[in-house]
């Protein structure tokens, strides 16, 4: 059975929104359960992304990697920025940039 591109293009929006929203709001900081539990939340959110974006957008690849990648930059900046309890780090950012090149070799199998 062959499932409609919109049905991709609407999680991976959908997924968008929320990561966005989850990445920008003002959280009380705890203890991770593991150690760099946030670079692998980071890098599982863009890994999900990608093949989202990949599966509803399959003639825009460069595309879709190449904003998201930017995606994950924007993320850190609006995170030094707008909130209080969260800073920029170039190792999120490498951690999305994973994601992303994971989601890639993941969806070219």
């Amino acid at each position: 059975m062959r499932i409609n591109p919109f049905v991709f293009a609407a999680a991976f929006w959908l997924l968008l929104g929320i990561s966005a929203f989850l990445m920008l709001i003002e959280i009380v900081p705890k203890a991770p359960l593991f150690p760099y539990m946030d670079k692998a939340q980071h890098a599982i959110t863009f890994l999900f992304l990608t093949i989202l974006g990949l599966k509803a957008y399959p003639s825009k690849a460069s595309w879709i990697l190449a904003l998201l990648a930017a995606y994950g930059g924007s993320i850190e900046l609006m995170q030094s920025v707008f909130t209080l309890t969260r800073q920029a780090g170039m190792l999120d950012w490498l951690a999305d940039t994973l994601g992303i090149a994971l989601g890639y070799f993941i969806k070219r199998l």
